[in-house]
């Protein structure tokens, strides 16, 4: 049937997406298939060549695991390379490096190959592919059914993804069951070379060591026993030992009894007098100890004590310093005072000035008015004189204008010196308080800084008193345990020096036994040949 009668009976898309669908089956099959192909040859190819390695080693040794070790090292399958290393550490941890163990167990696939390669030999990708080309064919059923009329053509193409998809499952899985079987016979392969090349422990070949080991232990035993009675035999029934015995009796009775007897007298008085002088040295040390360390101390505490007492003089001339800073500051105070007491006096005696310069000023108006009233009354007596008095009159007046002039400048003068010496008198008497509040404050801070000197004055010497006390209590703690603990090892020592002196005798004791009894077994012995 031709594309266009398909396109009337669904959309055009659902034709593109089942082509589609089929050509991801077939490439996805091809791809696997090529890749699986791959793997198999270069893995094969190098179980080929490791076996072919092992396999020209000589001879059955254990020497050979090295060489099978650098056989099995591969940078693409770093498994197949870590089966050498662990056939090594289990030789030695486990055979004490005189076998291997059994090879088989562990050149398996799942041993050897990684997940993603372990996948290419089993069925997990064939069954994965026909599982998705099952639901893709579902899927366009399901659709192609319900949207079109004639179903036999849609039932026919909606299972080419399945069908494609079974083919493609097939052809994966008969390449992975012939992969399974070729790896499988290479490992075995390979397996049984290095069982030929190394010795592997088993059950029969520990047994056979267990009983080589009896037997040549049973020979070194049998040659031992009968070296011992040889020279049992020798020592019996030659002259030898009969030589031997009166020899070591003589000796026993001259030359070894009287030495021991001696040597336990002298170890009695050397254990006494070392007893006798082990005492008087710790006495002697601990009261040289003793002495030596309140020297030490009293020198070493006394630049202490010195600093102590300069610092205590140092606090000293410091109140003594700030008594002298208060009595200073009352001083300034006091000449602030007279001084602020003179300017005040100033002020009064400036004010005195204006009211005087006032007085005068108003002594002037009335001169000027007098003078005023005066020239009234020359013009009217003169008036007849006009003539003459003209020119006088006129000086006259130009005198009284100057007059003014000058009356009118020492006024606005006075009036400016006042203003100045008012501004100069606030002045003054804002720095004076000015003064005054600082002086109150370095006043006030010079006491606390006093209060605070006095309060770490006393406490220095609480914290002197305490620590002369502690060195006190200390040094008497110190001699008491040095003194106890003096006596306690020389109590130690006595008991030590007595268990040894017992040991000593115990010892003395037991020799003069056993030579008791060694002249006797000789006596013995003599007795019973000559008998």
């Amino acid at each position: 049937m031709p594309l266009l009668s398909l396109s009337g009976l669904l959309p055009q898309t659902y034709w593109v997406l089942l082509a589609a669908v089929c050509v991801v089956v077939i490439g996805v099959s091809i791809f696997y298939l090529l890749r699986n192909r791959k793997f198999h040859l270069r893995f094969m190819q190098t179980l080929s060549q490791t076996t072919d390695s092992i396999a020209a080693l000589d001879r059955c040794k254990i020497e050979n695991l090295e060489s099978v070790r650098e056989a099995m090292q591969s940078d693409a399958y770093p498994l197949l390379s870590s089966f050498g290393d662990k056939l090594a550490q289990d030789a030695d941890r486990l055979y004490q490096g005189k076998w291997i163990g059994d090879p088989t167990p562990l050149l398996q696939r799942d041993h050897v190959l990684t997940r993603g390669e372990y996948r290419s030999t089993s069925s997990e990708i064939p069954v994965q592919i026909l599982s998705v080309s099952v639901l893709a064919s579902s899927v366009f059923l399901l659709f192609g059914l319900s949207s079109a009329s004639d179903r036999d053509v849609i039932l026919r193409l909606a299972s080419l993804p399945a069908i494609l998809g079974s083919i493609a499952t097939l052809l994966l899985f008969f390449q992975s069951y012939r992969a399974r079987l070729g790896m499988d016979r290479g490992l075995t392969h390979l397996a049984e070379t290095i069982t030929e090349k190394v010795p592997v422990f088993r059950e029969l070949a520990g047994t056979a060591a267990l009983i080589e080991s009896f037997f040549r232990y049973d020979r070194q035993m049998a040659d031992s026993i009968t070296q011992l009675t040889n020279t049992v035999e020798e020592l019996t029934h030659s002259t030898l030992a009969d030589k031997l015995a009166e020899n070591v009796r003589l000796v026993l009775e001259r030359e070894l009894t009287p030495p021991m007897v001696q040597a336990t007298e002298t170890l009695g008085a050397l254990a006494g007098e070392l007893t006798r002088r082990q005492e008087d040295g710790m006495k002697d040390l601990a009261e040289n100890f003793t002495t030596s360390l309140a020297a030490s101390m009293e020198e070493h505490l006394s630049p202490f004590y010195q600093e102590i007492s300069n610092l205590t003089q140092d606090l000293y001339e410091a109140n003594k310093q700030t008594e002298i800073s208060l009595s200073t500051m009352e001083n300034f105070k006091q000449q602030s005072l007279d001084i602020q007491q003179g300017l005040n006096y100033t002020i009064e005696e400036l004010r005195q000035v204006r009211s005087d310069w006032q007085t005068d000023l108003k002594q002037s108006t009335e001169s000027l008015s007098s003078l005023a009233l005066t020239s009234a009354k020359l013009a009217s007596l003169q008036a007849g004189s006009e003539a003459n008095l003209a020119g006088e009159i006129s000086i006259l007046r130009q005198k009284i204008g100057e007059l003014q002039d000058t009356l009118y400048r020492v006024t606005q003068g006075l009036h400016m010196e006042n203003q100045h010496g008012a501004e100069v008198v606030h002045a003054l008497t804002d720095t004076s308080q000015k003064t005054l509040g600082d002086m109150r404050q370095l006043t006030m801070l010079l006491v606390d800084q006093t209060d605070v000197l006095s309060r770490q004055n006393d406490s220095l010497r609480a914290s002197l008193t305490g620590l002369e006390n502690g060195l006190n209590q200390s040094v008497q703690n110190f001699s008491t345990q040095l003194l106890a603990g003096v006596s306690q090892t020389l109590d130690s020592f006595d008991e030590g020096l007595a268990e040894l002196t017992e040991r000593l005798s115990n010892t003395t004791a037991e020799i003069n036994d056993t030579v008791g009894v060694w002249v006797s077994d000789i006596r013995w012995s003599e007795e019973y040949r000559y008998a």
